[in-house]
C-alpha cells in the first residue's frame, strides 16, 4: 500500500527554534537568579569599595610610607577604579619631604581580588607637587618602605605609582632650589616594595628636559639611573653633586648620563654626548677652561671632599685654557697665561687621576703652542712634549727660579719638559731665540737682540754660536749655563769704541780721557749664577790714545765681578815709543758714582820731548828717554797720582817724585844734573805758574835755564 501527498493523514511536527528554548520559563527563571545574584555581587563590591577599600588604601599607603597620608574625598568609583580628590603626605617630624596632588586616581583589577583576594594597587596622581630636601647626613629620601606584611585577609599591594603633569621642588639646603616641571612618570613596584623600577620625563626650571630610566633598591638605598638631556644648562645643577673641587660655570649638555649612588660610597657618574659653551674651573691650583665644544664619553668617581676621579676622553673644540704661570713655569708668579683656539683630545686615565694630553691652540700674548704627554692631577706631576713657534719670550722670565730677567723676543723649539712636585723640572731639547733681551742677575749691562740656538738638558741651558750684544757690544756666546755649577761661556766681540766699552761695564768717568777703538777675544764668564765672573783680553784696533799720548799698540787682561773690575797685564807702546806695563783696579758701587781706582804702573824708555810737546810743557831742552813708576789710587773723582821719574838723558838729568792731585803737581825730592853742580826742588806745579824751593849747592843763578821763573828764598 502506498500514501499519496495528499491523503488525509498528518505530518509529523519538527524540533523548536533555539532562541525559543532560551525564553523557556526554566531558562528565564535562572538567568533572572542569575542576574539578581550577579547585581547584588556588584552592588555589594561597590558597597566594599566605597566603605571599605578606600578607607584600607588609604591605611595600607600610611603603613607602606611609615607616615601619614590623607587622601581626599572619594569623588568617584567603580568596580576596578577608585578617585580621590586633593589629597598630601605632610611633612612628618624632622623629614621635611611633602607632596599634594590634585587627585588621585586607584586603579585595579577585580578578578585578582575575587580570586586570590589581593588588591594590586595602580596609583596615578594628578597635577601632583613635591618637596624633596637633602638632610644633613646626606640623604636625599628618609621615607622606607615598609615591606607588606603576610595576612590571611585581604592584601593590598602597591604595583605602580604614576605622576601626570607633576611639579617636583628639590633644595640641596646649601645651593639653590631646582624645580622639576611638567613631571610625567611611572615607578613600578617589586619584591614586595623593596625594589622600585622607574621612568619619566621632566623639564628643568633653570634650563633643559630629562628623560629617566632607573632602578631604586630599598634596604641599600642603591640608586641606578640613566638620563638622556637635551639641552640641559649643568651649573644649577652642580649644588646636587659631592663637594669637590670642580667649579663649572657655565655649560649645556646633550647627551645620556648613568649615575651610581649609594650612600657612604663615592658617586658615580658617565656621560656620553656634547657641551657646549663650557666654562669650568679648579680652583687649587688655579686652572680655568672653556670650550664651545666638547665631546664627552667620560665616567667620573667622585668622592667626598676629594679629587674627583676621571676616565675615559673628551674632544675639544674651540676651547680656550687659563693657567697660573708659576704651575708650568715655577717662577713663583701667579699671573695667568691663556690659550685660545685651543682643539685636541684629552684622556683621563681613571684612579690615578693622570690626563693624557694632545693638545694645540695660540697663546693670546702671540705664538703657537702644541701639547703632548701625561698630567697628574692637579697638576702635581707632568711628562709633557712641547711644541712652541713665535712664543713671547718674556714667559721665561725667571722661569725655573733662574736669576735671568726676559724682557721681550721670541721663542720657539721643541721641549720635553718633565715636572714634579717639590722637585726641580727636567728640560730636554732645542730652543730657538729671536731678538731675545734678557739680564741675568748680578751682570752690569742686560744682552740684548738674543738670537741662536739653546740646547736644554735638565736646567743646563748650552749656547751654539748664539749672537747677542752686551749692552752696545756685539758678542757671539758659546757654552753652557748650569744653576748649580754656574756659568761657563766662551765669547768673542767685535769692534767698539773704547768708551762704549767701558760704559757698557759700568765704568764710571776715569781722571783722564781714553779714545779709540777696541776688540775682546777670549772672552769667558764663569763663576756661580748669582756671583758671576766676566774675564777676557782687550786691544786696540787702529788709533788709540790715553789722555793726549797716542798708543800705538795696547792689550790688557781684565776680570769683572759684580762690584770690581780689574785689569792686569797692561802693555801699551806710545806712538813716540817705549813702553807701560802694569795692572789697576775699580771698585764699582752697588749706587751711586764714588768709584775707586788703585793702580800700579811702570814706564820704560818713553821720549820725554814729544810727551813735553804734547802737553805743551816744553822746558827749552832736551828730556830725551824718560822712565819711572806711577801709583794712582783714591776716588776717581779726587784721584791721587804718585809718580818717581828718572830722565837719565835729558840735558840736565834729573830723578825725583811728584804728587798729582786736583790739578796741581807736587813736587818732591826732585834733582836736577847741572854743569858745575845740581839743583835741588821742592814746590808746587799748576797750569799757569810753577812755585820751586830750590837748594844750589855750589851753583849761581846764572847756571839755572832762564825758562823758569824761581822764588829763591836763601
Amino acid at each position: 500500500m502506498s500514501y499519496s501527498p495528499g491523503s488525509g493523514d498528518p505530518s509529523p511536527q519538527g524540533p523548536r527554534p533555539f532562541w525559543l528554548a532560551l525564553l523557556s520559563r526554566p531558562v528565564l527563571g535562572v538567568l533572572l537568579v542569575l542576574g539578581l545574584l550577579l547585581g547584588a555581587a556588584a552592588w555589594r563590591a561597590l558597597i566594599f569599595i566605597e566603605r571599605e577599600l578606600a578607607p584600607m588604601v588609604e591605611g595600607n599607603l600610611l603603613k607602606l610610607l611609615s607616615r601619614p597620608v590623607k587622601l581626599g574625598p572619594l569623588k568617584r568609583y567603580s568596580l576596578n577604579e577608585l578617585e580621590f580628590g586633593r589629597s598630601t603626605i605632610p611633612a612628618h617630624g624632622s623629614d621635611r619631604d611633602r607632596a599634594a596632588a590634585e587627585s588621585v586616581v586607584v586603579r585595579f583589577n577585580p578578578w585578582t581580588v575575587a580570586v586570590d583576594r589581593t588588591v594590586n594597587l595602580d596609583v596615578t596622581l594628578n597635577q601632583p607637587t613635591a618637596y624633596i630636601d637633602k638632610s644633613p647626613n646626606g640623604q636625599w629620601i628618609g621615607t622606607k618602605l615598609t615591606p607588606q606584611p603576610e595576612s590571611d585577609g585581604l592584601k593590598i599591594k602597591l604595583k605602580a605609582l604614576r605622576a601626570k603633569n607633576g611639579t617636583i621642588t628639590l633644595d640641596p639646603l646649601t645651593h639653590p632650589k631646582r624645580v622639576l616641571q611638567g613631571f610625567n612618570g611611572t615607578a613600578l613596584f617589586t619584591q614586595d616594595n623593596q625594589k622600585i623600577d622607574f621612568h619619566g620625563t621632566t623639564g628643568i626650571d633653570s634650563g633643559g628636559r630629562v628623560a629617566l630610566n632607573g632602578t631604586w633598591k630599598q634596604p641599600q638605598q642603591q640608586l641606578a639611573l640613566t638620563a638622556r638631556s637635551q639641552e640641559l644648562n649643568l651649573t644649577p645643577l652642580m649644588g646636587f653633586l659631592p663637594p669637590n673641587p670642580l667649579r663649572l660655570k657655565s655649560g649645556q649638555y646633550n647627551g645620556r648620563t648613568q649615575v651610581a649612588y649609594q650612600p657612604k660610597q663615592p658617586l658615580q657618574i658617565s656621560n656620553q654626548g656634547t657641551l657646549t659653551d663650557a666654562d669650568i674651573q679648579w680652583p687649587n691650583p688655579i686652572v680655568f677652561a672653556k670650550a664651545r665644544r666638547v665631546e664627552l664619553d667620560v665616567a667620573a668617581t667622585l668622592p667626598p671632599n676629594k679629587q674627583p676621579f676621571l676616565k675615559g676622553k673628551a674632544d675639544i673644540q674651540g676651547g680656550e685654557g687659563k693657567v697660573q704661570e708659576k704651575l708650568v713655569l715655577f717662577n713663583g708668579r701667579s699671573r695667568l697665561q691663556t690659550a685660545r683656539n685651543v682643539a685636541g683630545t684629552v684622556m683621563f686615565l681613571g684612579a690615578s687621576q693622570r690626563m693624557k694630553l694632545n693638545l694645540q691652540g695660540a697663546l693670546a700674548a702671540g705664538g703657537k703652542i702644541r701639547t703632548q704627554g701625561e698630567v697628574l692631577l692637579p697638576l702635581e706631576e707632568a711628562k709633557l712634549l712641547v711644541q712652541a713657534q713665535d712664543v713671547p719670550a718674556t714667559l721665561l722670565d725667571k722661569a725655573y727660579q733662574l736669576p735671568i730677567n726676559v724682557r721681550s723676543g721670541r721663542v720657539g723649539g721643541n721641549l720635553t719638559v718633565q715636572l714634579k712636585k717639590d722637585r726641580r723640572p727636567y728640560l730636554q731639547g732645542i730652543a730657538t731665540l729671536k731678538g731675545v733681551d734678557a739680564a741675568v742677575q748680578g751682570v752690569p749691562q742686560p744682552f740684548l737682540d738674543t738670537s741662536g740656538y739653546v740646547r736644554l738638558k735638565g736646567l743646563t741651558a748650552t749656547l751654539d754660536r748664539v749672537k747677542t750684544r752686551y749692552g752696545n757690544i756685539p758678542v757671539v756666546a758659546n757654552g753652557s749655563i748650569d744653576p748649580d755649577r754656574g756659568y761657563d761661556l766662551v765669547a768673542n766681540t767685535g769692534t767698539v769704541e773704547v768708551n762704549t766699552a767701558l760704559k757698557t761695564l759700568k765704568v764710571g768717568t776715569l781722571p783722564f780721557p781714553l779714545a779709540g777703538q777696541v776688540k775682546a777675544s777670549d772672552i769667558r764668564v764663569g763663576g756661580a749664577i748669582l756671583q758671576p765672573v766676566l774675564t777676557g783680553q782687550v786691544e786696540t784696533v787702529g788709533q788709540a790714545s790715553v789722555d793726549r799720548i797716542p798708543l800705538r799698540t795696547a792689550t790688557a787682561r781684565f776680570s769683572l765681578v759684580p762690584s770690581l773690575l780689574t785689569v792686569s797685564a797692561i802693555a801699551a807702546q806710545p806712538r813716540d815709543g817705549g813702553t807701560v806695563t802694569g795692572r789697576a783696579t775699580l771698585e764699582i758701587p752697588a749706587q751711586g758714582d764714588r768709584y775707586v781706582l788703585n793702580g800700579q804702573f811702570q814706564a820704560a824708555q818713553l821720549s820725554g820731548d814729544a810727551i813735553a810737546r804734547l802737553y805743551n810743557a816744553s822746558p827749552g831742552f832736551a828730556l830725551g828717554l824718560v822712565g819711572g813708576t806711577a801709583i794712582v789710587s783714591g776716588p776717581v773723582r779726587d784721584i791721587q797720582t804718585a809718580v818717581r821719574f828718572q830722565a837719565p838723558k835729558a840735558a840736565y838729568p834729573a830723578t825725583g817724585r811728584v804728587l798729582v792731585r786736583g790739578g796741581k803737581a807736587t813736587l818732591q825730592d826732585v834733582v836736577a844734573q847741572i854743569k858745575g853742580g845740581e839743583l835741588r826742588l821742592d814746590g808746587l806745579v799748576t797750569d799757569k805758574k810753577i812755585q820751586l824751593n830750590a837748594t844750589l849747592p855750589g851753583l849761581t843763578l846764572k847756571a839755572i835755564p832762564q825758562t823758569y821763573k824761581v822764588h829763591y828764598r836763601a
